[in-house]
């Protein structure tokens, strides 16, 4: 009797399209990088983040089909730079260590809530040949080999803070 209602439970949790079997589809894939960039992903100066595998690149393009840079039309460089800075010492648990205005770029790390595992963050901002200014992140975990869905999170509640401060 067990085995049969855990079977029905089972399956009911891994129903196609449910918020569960999503979040346990996560947890199983064996990837702790995640970018918005996969052809040039972002590079840290001062963590020591390695290329993204083509293995990792299709994970991500499976499990997180809708994570995609910030785009904005009307807005420079500098100013989206600005909201960025902004957006990242409103994230808790952050600590920034490297910002260049210049080249768009900030660099930290992230201590999850739990555990306090030191996840590397960077985010770059360029402008692109049409005038938009595009934002990509990319979060990667330092230990362990899945993140169970942490960096995707963090790139994404990031990016909402980012368009908050522009708005």
């Amino acid at each position: 009797m067990w085995k049969i209602q855990y079977s029905s439970q089972r399956s009911r949790l891994k129903s196609p399209g449910s918020p569960t079997a999503r979040a346990l589809d996560i947890m199983t894939k064996d990837f702790n990088d995640v970018t918005t960039d996969l052809q040039n992903p972002p590079q840290c100066n001062k963590a020591q983040i390695g290329n993204v595998s083509e293995q990792t690149k299709k994970l991500i393009l499976e499990t997180y089909p809708d994570l995609k840079p910030l785009r904005f039309a009307s807005k420079d460089q500098a100013t989206v730079f600005g909201a960025m800075l902004a957006a990242a010492k409103e994230m808790p648990r952050w600590r920034l260590t490297h910002q260049d205005q210049a080249q768009g770029t900030l660099e930290g790390v992230a201590t999850t809530a739990m555990m306090r595992f030191k996840d590397d963050f960077v985010f770059v901002c360029k402008q692109d040949s049409a005038g938009n200014t595009i934002v990509h992140g990319r979060s990667k975990s330092r230990l362990g080999t899945s993140d169970w869905g942490a960096n995707a999170k963090r790139i994404l509640q990031y990016f909402k803070l980012v368009e908050a401060h522009l708005q």
